[in-house]
């Protein structure tokens, strides 16, 4: 029985699956023809409308709102329906619907569903008639009232629809429906109407600050260009005047705030354009208000703002600013700017403790636009300064270990202590205090002392007093009186000491070097081996410790012997300050020192220590590396300074030794002037002659040392004054012995003479090594800029490359092949940098971080090649760019500090290399500008008649031609000369003197601008011809100035 209704229900549950599958079809033929049909009038009706973004926002709400009612109505209420989901067709209406197809059954079906729902009841003859019911209704089938053929009546609905959607598609007006349809969906952007020319604004910025005029230029570009156009925006319309063919312009006044407008022609219109004005911040006030440190005793005070403001050093200064449309305010200095703190809208504040002076400029801006004051305003810091003390100290013959002293002392503000001071040799043996008056900036004093609890140390004791002022932002600074000594170590002496002190630290410094790099060689081999293995075992463990300990004992030794080269030094300092030229090449290797990298490196093996406990093995390889590098680095940079500290070194000593010269030069001259007795001269002329046997001793020494100073030296023909020297000495001393005193005195005058010729030339010799040296270093850097500028071109050929070639491309062999290449040209330049380094400290350490980035991401790109990632290579590739235009500009630098320091030098300021040198003698001046008339006279006569330039002129100009070389020696000489001259008469006080050699002094500065400007004209022999004329005048009034005074 159960089974005959569920027999019933199946055939009903057919039949309402068939009806809703039969009504989705029917849906589906509905929806693709409406829609098909809606979606068409919707971009039609803009196609032709071309509407605002507005109304396109609207039929875009119309379009995606109907399709989606029709979708619902037509496909998902037919799916609900099947799936049974919601309300959906009963048994009792689908038999309403069967009976209707059915009518002999129409009733049947229907009574015998409503009788299987009260048959619950155990009723047998109701339930026997129910399933005589079912098994009269199964012979009916229900799915025949439902036909798919029906809906083949609705055909046109999609046909019809579809039909036009694809003559749209094959007439080619598909365009229309695919620009109308992109117009709606995009209702944001404006589409304006393509015009059959194009407007062209010509201004470049579409910005203007607030009050400014702003003219618009206007032209057209098509086949037909319109004669005018009108400017309209919200405020304002007009037409813009034609200030030429095919040429407009629209001026707009003093514009206050961003103007949005259109431009009209020919029934067209533009885009829209905008104008965006810009604030500008104005300054309505601007004071200062300075508080001096409490120690200066200066009261605080207030001023406006001025061109230069004088504060004393570490005083508190508050700027105090009102403007009108400013978000920010902040002075800018060369190197830094300072931020305005904002208190209310308009007033900043700013408060700084100044320590040194500055130049700034007032900076207003808000988020528009930036304004810089046109002056610049300055605070003049007036530094506390050191104080000053002149003090004599003095012994009592009949108490020698009793010293007396007396003295004056001043400072700006005050003092904090004063002490007498005893020291034997760098130890200080006593300091006692001394009364003062602290707020009394002048006052004397005097007092004793007594030494004799001293005596056991008294053979090198040292005497001075030291006051210290009451600076409160620097600290107390201190001035020292003149020292009062027993005795002392000889100049010489002292010279002598630190050369062999700085022997050893250079021995030691090598030691460190080749410990260095044994170093190295076991930190490869340890890598390798952690290369080739998987893990690492203990013995690893304790050999990475112990060089570990070795990497952090050769650092710690670094510094103490950079400790040591501080302390020599300041010795060589004490013994004889040195020339500014000198100090400024010390600091310029100094400041080559890098102790963050050493730090760096240290904490790299921190982490490395780390990792070793950790086992680690990849990360340690990586650290490793890392290591390794900057090992290098460090190394490098040691040996390097090093290098160029041995190159000072000698120059110091090429300096020393030709001071040497002068002084032996000096004392055979004044030997050449005693009437003593014959034995005691040459004593004393002996003692003069072991000296300048040393003296040439060191001067072939340092010949050996330097090749260049050697074959600078032989043409300076010093081998010759050196033999006429001895020869002169020689002869005076054979005079001597023969009693002949006025022929010893003229031979020892010769002699003295030829020492300082040996001096001059020597420093000739020096300069000129360092001359040509400076000009192969610059044109060394010159060669590796343009080996940089064509490693940046390959790169970025090869970049470029790299981005279009494709995996498996066979363009990868010959991108890896020029990738190596590269490589390989970096190398050069990398040996380049390193050996011109070792020369040049201009070349900063930055130059070598650099570098090694460029020889990183060339490794990194060739890897990648290797791995045909083509785009990675371009990246790293970029990067080497980026490194290489980099490297390039700090060597551009360099180079420009060179040129500007071969400059300088080719002034030959001597005082500048010879520090202490005696008084420059006119004698000397006279025969050196005789030997450089001869070769200028010899020059002449060489050249040929047809050496003369286009003007007329001599051929070689500026230094060009075949005898550059020796008008560029000349030159250097002949300022050499002049600048020698006018030291002398600076020392003789004679910078304003109109004489003789003021006139020398003024040819001789023709001179030299005829030697640049022409090379040797025949006026220039005339010139030094005049310039000997008046030395020999000068020098022959000096001698009878002497004699007189006799």
């Amino acid at each position: 029985m159960m089974k005959i209704k569920e027999e019933l229900r199946l055939k009903l549950d057919a039949y309402i699956r068939k009806y809703y599958q039969s009504k989705l079809l029917r849906g589906g033929m509905y929806f693709l023809g409406i829609g098909i049909l809606y979606f068409l009038l919707v971009t039609l009706l803009e196609h032709f409308g071309h509407f605002s973004g507005k109304v396109r926002l609207g039929l875009l709400i119309a379009l995606v709102s109907g399709l989606g009612i029709i979708l619902f109505l037509y496909i998902v209420m037919p799916l609900l329906g099947l799936l049974r989901i919601g309300s959906h067709l009963s048994y009792d209406k689908a038999a309403r619907l069967i009976g209707q197809y059915f009518p002999e059954v129409s009733d049947k079906i229907t009574n015998t569903l409503e009788l299987s729902r009260i048959s619950e009841a155990d009723n047998r003859l109701l339930q026997a008639s129910i399933d005589q019911r079912i098994q009269n209704l199964n012979p009916v089938p229900f799915n025949n009232a439902v036909n798919y053929r029906d809906n083949l009546k609705y055909w046109p609905i999609l046909v019809i629809p579809t039909l036009l959607f694809l003559v749209l598609l094959v007439s080619g007006q598909w365009r229309a429906i695919s620009e109308s349809s992109k117009r709606i969906v995009e209702y944001q952007r404006e589409f304006v109407p393509e015009a059959p020319f194009k407007f062209i604004l010509l201004n470049d910025n579409m910005q203007a600050e607030q009050g400014e005029d702003v003219t618009l230029q206007l032209m057209f570009d098509g086949e037909s260009l319109p004669e005018s156009a009108q400017f309209i925006s919200e405020d304002a319309s007009g037409r813009f005047v034609k200030s030429g063919p095919n040429h407009f312009e629209y001026r707009l006044e003093k514009v206050q705030r961003d103007i949005s407008f259109n431009i009209y022609a020919n029934g067209f219109e533009s885009r829209t354009y905008k104008l965006d004005v810009v604030p500008v911040p104005r300054v309505r006030s601007f004071s200062i208000q300075v508080s001096p440190p409490a120690y200066t005793r200066i009261p605080p005070f207030d001023t406006e703002m001025k061109s230069v403001i004088d504060v004393p050093e570490g005083s508190r200064v508050a700027w105090n600013l009102n403007a009108e449309a400013t978000s920010e305010a902040g002075l800018a200095t060369s190197d830094s700017t300072y931020v305005f703190v904002r208190n209310t809208e308009g007033n900043f504040f700013l408060e700084q403790r100044v320590l040194h002076s500055m130049k700034y400029r007032l900076i207003t801006r808000n988020s528009r636009l930036e304004k810089q004051s046109a002056v610049d305003n300055e605070l003049e810091v007036i530094r506390d300064e050191f104080p000053v003390i002149e003090a004599s100290l003095v012994s009592d013959s009949s108490a020698p270990n009793v010293i007396f002293y007396k003295g004056q002392i001043s400072d700006d503000y005050g003092f904090s202590r004063m002490q007498l001071v005893i020291e034997d040799g760098d130890k200080t043996l006593s300091r006692k205090d001394l009364r003062l008056e602290n707020s009394a900036i002048s006052q004397v004093f005097s007092g004793v002392v007594d030494m004799d609890s001293l005596s056991g140390n008294s053979r090198n004791l040292r005497v001075y007093i030291q006051v210290w002022d009451n600076d409160g932002v620097n600290g107390a600074k201190s001035a020292k009186s003149k020292v009062f000594e027993t005795r002392v170590l000889s100049k010489n002496e002292q010279k002598e000491r630190i050369k062999r002190q700085y022997q050893s630290y250079f021995t030691e410094k090598e030691e460190l070097d080749q410990f260095s790099e044994q170093l190295k060689k076991d930190m490869e081999a340890l890598k390798n081996r952690l290369l080739n293995s998987k893990k690492a075992d203990w013995k690893d463990k304790e050999r990475l410790k112990e060089l570990m300990d070795k990497q952090q004992q050769l650092l710690e030794r670094q510094r103490e012997m950079e400790k040591e080269r501080e302390k020599l030094r300041q010795k060589e300092e004490k013994v004889e300050p040195k020339s500014e030229q000198l100090k400024e090449e010390e600091k310029k290797i100094e400041d080559l020192k890098d102790e963050d990298k050493k730090k760096e490196l240290e904490d790299l093996m921190k982490e490395i220590d780390e990792l070793m406990e950790k086992m680690n093995i990849d990360q340690l390889k990586e650290k490793l590396d890392q290591m390794e590098k900057m090992s290098s680095q460090n190394q490098r940079s040691e040996e390097r300074i090093d290098e160029l500290l041995k190159q000072l070194q000698f120059q110091k000593d090429v300096l020393e030794e030709a001071e040497r010269l002068e002084e032996l030069g000096e004392k055979m001259e004044e030997l050449a002037k005693k009437s003593e007795d014959n034995r005691k001269e040459a004593s004393e002329q002996e003692e003069v002659q072991k000296e300048f046997e040393k003296a040439k001793e060191k001067i072939d020494q340092l010949k050996e040392e330097n090749k260049q100073f050697a074959e600078e030296a032989e043409k300076q023909d010093m081998e010759q004054e050196q033999q006429e020297a001895d020869e002169n000495m020689q002869d005076a001393s054979e005079q001597l012995e023969q009693n002949q005193k006025q022929k010893a005195n003229e031979s020892q005058k010769k002699s003295g003479e030829n020492m300082k010729q040996m001096s001059q030339k020597m420093m000739q010799a020096m300069m000129q090594m360092q001359g040509r040296q400076h000009q192969e270093d610059m044109k060394t850097l010159r060669q590796i800029l343009e080996n940089l500028e064509t490693l940046s071109f390959n790169v970025e050929d090869l970049s470029e490359l790299s981005k279009k070639s494709g995996k498996s491309d066979p363009l990868y062999r010959k991108l890896l092949v020029d990738q190596k290449r590269l490589q390989d040209g970096t190398r050069i330049i990398e040996d380049s940098l390193v050996a011109l380094g070792t020369r040049v400290p201009e070349i900063k350490e930055t130059v070598y971080n650099e570098l090694e980035a460029i020889k990183s991401n060339l490794d990194k790109s060739i890897q990648t090649l290797e791995e045909q990632n083509g785009g990675q290579a371009a990246a790293y590739q970029q990067f080497v760019m980026t490194a290489a235009n980099n490297l390039a500009l700090l060597l551009d630098q360099a180079l420009q500090q060179m040129q500007m320091q071969m400059a300088s030098m080719m002034q030959g300021n001597q005082s500048c290399q010879k520090p202490g040198g005696g008084k420059p003698s006119l004698s000397n001046m006279r025969k050196m500008q005789s030997e450089l008339a001869k070769q200028m006279g010899d020059m002449k006569q060489g050249e040929k008649p047809g050496d003369t330039g286009q003007d007329g002129k001599g051929g070689q100009k500026k230094g060009e031609g075949r005898n550059g070389k020796e008008i560029v020696e000349m030159l250097s000489r002949q300022e050499q000369i002049r600048s020698q001259l006018e030291e002398y008469m600076e020392q003789e006080g004679m910078s304003g003197d109109k004489g003789n050699l003021q006139k020398a002094l003024q040819e001789m500065k023709d001179l030299e601008r005829d030697l640049l400007d022409g090379g040797i004209q025949p006026e220039s022999l005339k010139r030094i011809e005049e310039i000997e004329t008046r030395l020999l005048e000068s020098e022959q009034a000096e001698r009878e100035q002497r004699q007189d005074e006799k």
